[in-house]
């Protein structure tokens, strides 16, 4: 059994839904600890972070040490070796590859679809870098978006952008209207998908 299938067998173990630190995909919280002095170091690459949680029972603070890595025999080596509250790590390889990929936040790890329906999230709003913006061209994508999205399955929500015209989130399964919005306004506009991998469908 390979160390991922084991860990991922732990009745304390969940699956990572983002990257932590914007770098590591495993995180394993040891503890607790009587002192901060009593918890574990690791070396760089790794990373370490001491919290203190409060007790209700005892009505004092526990000491938490989470450990942050890429590393799963590092993982594997502290949960044989001290109490542990909780471990998250990737479900398999794929998941891995999921969690590094979205640094650009266009793949979102979830447990759920947005509003329990919706796959994909679209942002429309201006270049700010762009001198040549012309606010009708957020207009005609506002337009565009009413004429040619199916709202059985499409979601708006209002925004609110400082000295833009606004033109509101989307929360969709119409992907054949995002490739055309995109392929219409992508030159002249920010066009923002976010695509939800749910963690069930990782497992």
């Amino acid at each position: 059994m390979s160390i991922l299938n084991r860990l991922s067998k732990l009745p304390k173990w969940e699956p990572s839904i983002s990257l932590y630190f914007r770098k590591y995909t495993c995180k394993i919280m040891l503890g607790p600890f009587i002192d901060w002095e009593d918890t574990v170091h690791v070396d760089k690459p790794h990373r370490c972070k001491i919290q203190y949680v409060f007790n209700k029972e005892s009505d004092s603070y526990d000491v938490y040490n989470s450990v942050y890595t890429d590393d799963l025999d590092l993982v594997s080596s502290l949960e044989a070796s001290y109490d542990y509250k909780s471990i998250r790590t990737p479900a398999n390889n794929e998941h891995a590859k999921l969690l590094q990929s979205s640094k650009d936040n266009k793949i979102i790890i979830r447990e759920r679809l947005w509003y329990n329906k919706y796959r994909y999230r679209v942002e429309v709003y201006r270049n700010w870098r762009d001198k040549s913006f012309k606010e009708e061209n957020l207009k005609a994508a506002h337009d565009f978006i009413n004429e040619s999205f199916n709202f059985d399955i499409t979601k708006k929500r209002s925004t609110m952008h400082y000295n833009s015209y606004n033109v509101p989130n989307l929360y969709t399964n119409d992907l054949n209207s995002i490739m055309l919005l995109k392929l219409a306004y992508n030159d002249s506009l920010r066009i923002h998908v976010q695509e939800v991998k749910l963690i069930d469908e990782l497992k």
